[in-house]
């Protein structure tokens, strides 16, 4: 419930990174990939409804979500 903002989101799947929301769109892309395979070193996951997802996963569905029904 605490995330169910995408300023929030947003702010989220880029903590840690040098991009801002212009940056480069493959850029971007190849940073979360990075970051999906740290969470799953990590065992940063969740399960819902039965699938396994890395934190960052369930953050940028969340996020597309969010963007989509608006």
């Amino acid at each position: 419930p605490g995330e169910d903002d995408k300023n929030k989101l947003s702010a989220l799947l880029l903590a840690n990174s040098k991009f801002k929301r212009t940056a480069d769109s493959e850029a971007i892309r190849d940073m979360l990939i990075s970051k999906v395979r740290d969470d799953f070193k990590n065992g940063n996951m969740a399960v819902i409804l039965g699938w396994v997802l890395s934190v960052t996963e369930a953050r940028q569905c969340a996020l597309f979500s969010i963007t989509q029904s608006q």
